[in-house]
C-alpha cells in the first residue's frame, strides 16, 4: 500500500518518524480498545476456546477429571456465539441428573450475564458518545 502511494515516496526522516509514531499509537489503541462488533475479536475468542478445549481434554486424559465450561457474551453486542463444552460425557450430568439441557443452561447464563452490566469496562465508542 505504501509503496504504491506516490505521496508517501521520498519522505524526509521527520515525516517518516511522525508516521511511525502515528502507526504505533494506532496499534496501541487498537490493542486495548473494546470493539463490540469486531470480527477479529470473535476469531480471537474462538481461537482461545479451541486452545482451552484442548487443555481440558488433556486434563481429562491425564487426571480423570470431569469438566463443564459455559462460554457466553458479556454484552449483548458481542458477536461470539454462546457455547458450552463438556469432557468425558460430563454433559450427561446436566441432562440425566439435573434434567436440564446444556443449551437451556447456556441461554439462561447468557441472559444473566448480559443483565449484570459488569462486563469489561467500556471505553468511549461512537455509540456511547452519541448517547451523551
Amino acid at each position: 500500500m505504501v509503496t504504491n502511494d506516490p505521496k508517501l515516496q521520498n519522505l524526509n526522516d521527520d515525516t517518516k518518524e511522525q508516521l511511525n509514531e502515528q502507526l504505533q499509537c494506532h496499534w496501541e489503541e487498537k490493542g486495548i480498545s473494546i470493539h463490540a462488533a469486531n470480527v477479529a475479536a470473535t476469531k480471537d475468542v474462538q481461537s482461545m476456546l479451541d486452545h482451552i478445549f484442548q487443555e481440558l481434554d488433556g486434563l481429562t486424559l491425564q487426571m480423570g477429571t470431569y469438566m463443564t465450561l459455559f462460554i457466553m457474551h458479556g454484552h449483548s453486542y458481542d458477536m461470539h456465539s454462546v457455547t458450552w463444552y463438556g469432557t468425558d460425557n460430563a454433559m450427561d450430568f446436566w441432562e440425566d441428573v439435573m434434567e436440564l439441557q446444556p443449551d437451556y443452561i447456556a441461554k439462561q447464563f447468557e441472559l444473566w450475564g448480559c443483565s449484570q452490566n459488569k462486563n469489561i469496562t467500556q471505553q468511549d465508542s461512537l455509540e456511547s458518545m452519541q448517547c451523551q
